[in-house]
């Protein structure tokens, strides 16, 4: 599997979804199945405030995407500072975050918003953190003022 992995163009390996974004989503629904929990209590609410903010999420992955196409993430040789980079240090913890607060809202399902949100705290609390001290460790003072000049996420 990790050799099928290695022939994938640097810029889709660079667009993983986050395996917590992916829990919450799939268990969500799973539960929304078994014991239905409404958010909003009518779905053209959900569709109507939901749809922008999953193409909100889905315009800046792309942007970001398209920011580090020529570099792995995994192992950067560069500090990416340009595209939305340029205004938040984790664009695409934001962009993972926004479709699937909407399809929360389009499906009306409360589970997966409050998992969600979960696996949000999830990346904030250990996983960003942890790309953080890599960066730094990498970097330096090159990613010291950076974090200096630009927000962690907006």
């Amino acid at each position: 599997m990790s050799d099928l992995w290695s022939r994938v163009p640097v810029a889709w390996r660079n667009f993983p979804i986050p395996d917590g974004y992916a829990t919450a989503v799939l268990l969500g629904v799973l539960l929304q199945v078994l014991v239905p929990m409404r958010v909003l209590g009518s779905s053209w609410n959900g569709h109507l405030v939901g749809w922008p903010i999953i193409a909100a999420g889905l315009l800046l992955a792309w942007w970001s995407v398209v920011a580090v196409r020529a570099v792995d993430v995994d192992d950067p040789g560069v500090l990416v500072t340009k595209g939305p980079y340029a205004h938040s240090r984790n664009p695409m913890c934001v962009a993972w975050t926004l479709p699937t607060l909407g399809l929360g809202l389009v499906l009306d399902s409360l589970w997966i918003v409050v998992l969600e949100v979960g696996a949000l705290l999830y990346t904030v609390a250990y996983v960003v953190p942890m790309e953080e001290k890599r960066l730094d460790r990498k970097f330096g003072a090159a990613y010291t003022r950076y974090c200096q000049d630009v927000r962690r996420f907006l």
